[in-house]
């Protein structure tokens, strides 16, 4: 993902700076559908824009009370990101409706909905605690390169990225 989510999670990018990271990346997105959909003529063209997933990670907050990093005092500033998002996507969409014909299918997919996030699971300490990932030292739970106190000859199964197990 080209977007540094991380920064702002962490207070070290507010967001006016990632908003703008945003933008710019869902102009490069746009230019490259538009040159796309002037030169197609047939056969299947798919065009990804991830911003509408990650606004909503990352402005949940400001529309949800009860959410963990709800601030208050920021909330009236953020609290439109959200549907300002989906507003450019239908009008990306109603673009692209411009170009395509009565024959022509257009699908508008999402992988998943959304609400609020107040848990997460971290799989590999799951694992751990049901033994299927052994450590070689079960005393050091973090600081090790990635999986450098695995004990691989014991492990049953471990996890990388976002349900790989």
């Amino acid at each position: 993902m080209p977007f540094e989510s991380w920064g702002v999670n962490e207070g070290m990018l507010s967001e006016p700076p990632f908003l703008e990271q945003v933008y710019q990346t869902f102009i490069e997105r746009k230019n490259l559908l538009d040159l796309e959909l002037r030169r197609f003529n047939k056969d299947i063209l798919y065009c990804y824009f991830g911003m509408p997933d990650i606004i909503q990670h990352m402005f949940w907050r400001y529309i949800d009370p009860g959410h963990p990093m709800y601030d208050a005092n920021e909330a009236p500033k953020y609290k439109g990101v959200i549907d300002q998002w989906y507003q450019k996507m239908d009008e990306v969409l109603g673009d692209a409706m411009k170009h395509i014909g009565p024959q022509d299918t257009i699908i508008v997919l999402s992988d998943h909905g959304f609400d609020t996030f107040r848990r997460a699971v971290h799989i590999n300490s799951w694992l751990r605690d049901n033994d299927y990932l052994v450590l070689k030292d079960p005393t050091a739970m973090r600081g090790a390169p990635l999986f450098a106190n695995v004990d691989w000859s014991k492990t049953k199964a471990y996890a990388l990225g976002f349900g790989g197990i």
